[in-house]
């Protein structure tokens, strides 16, 4: 079909809101990351992210404690709008982005306990550092709620391609 709209057809800035309030609630990783999109003709929307992340966990079943300083991330991919033809206002996409990060981690709190000798000792493994590059396939939905205020939903799925393991630890 013929496009309806100009190249240029609007820029988008966003922000997710969704890790902050997860935080709230006892999500022990993520912080906050924002967005710009660039609509060409309603229909491709290239796509940058840049964002904070954290982590501070000590998993229930686990014997020890990870956690990462505040660590900058960077994604770069395009959405896909299936709904072209229709008004901007509204979009179904489905896109990819590929992620970079390079970070800072700790292993605190590792518990080593021996039943054979009956001995315990606490190890931990701290300022160990590496970098991380990822995939990620997502699926969204972006309504108008108010004049040019929109929100949507992203469904994503993200596979790691490569992280940079150190001689003691593997983040």
């Amino acid at each position: 079909e013929k496009m309806k709209f100009p190249l240029l057809n609007g820029v988008t800035i966003g922000a997710n809101i969704w890790d902050p309030f997860m935080r709230i609630f006892g999500q022990k990783y993520g912080l906050i990351d924002f967005s710009a999109e660039l609509n060409m003709y309603n229909r491709f929307i290239p796509a940058v992210e840049i964002g904070l992340g954290v982590a501070d966990n000590k998993p229930e079943d686990m014997n020890f404690r990870y956690k990462t300083p505040l660590s900058v991330f960077g994604k770069i991919g395009a959405n896909y709008n299936f709904l072209y033809n229709k008004d901007p206002d509204y979009q179904f996409h489905a896109g990819f982005r590929i992620g970079y990060t390079t970070f800072k981690y700790s292993i605190t709190e590792i518990d080593l306990n021996s039943d054979y000798w009956g001995t315990s000792e606490k190890l931990e493994i701290n300022d160990q550092s590496s970098n991380a590059t990822w995939i990620e396939i997502l699926l969204g939905l972006r309504v108008k709620i108010y004049r040019n205020l929109s929100m949507g939903w992203y469904f994503r799925y993200h596979h790691l391609f490569n992280v940079k393991e150190n001689k003691n630890s593997s983040p």
